[in-house]
């Protein structure tokens, strides 16, 4: 079960992932900071089960699922900023 839950956290990840680079950068609507947090958690949960990762950390991420250095730039450009007003945790 276990295993699906995380299969499932994978593709709801990559989802927003997608949404918030297609996002408005002045009015968005997804949120960078939420993203950032899923794949930090994501990449602990996997670590603590001891299961390989081909990645360490969110801009290996985005290496790995063939995002370009604009596209993590961006994506990191707008975490930047929602961080500054996102209430709740960030890791």
């Amino acid at each position: 079960m276990l295993s699906y839950i995380l299969y499932l956290f994978a593709f709801d990840i990559d989802n927003l992932v997608y949404e918030v680079l297609n996002d408005s950068v002045g009015d968005p609507h997804f949120s960078a900071v939420t993203a950032t947090n899923m794949i930090k958690c994501y990449i602990q949960v996997k670590n603590d089960l001891d299961e390989e990762l081909p990645y360490k950390d969110v801009k290996g991420y985005f290496n790995h699922n063939g995002y370009t250095k604009d596209e993590y730039l961006l994506f990191e450009n707008k975490r930047i900023i929602e961080s500054e007003y996102y209430i709740g945790e960030q890791y």
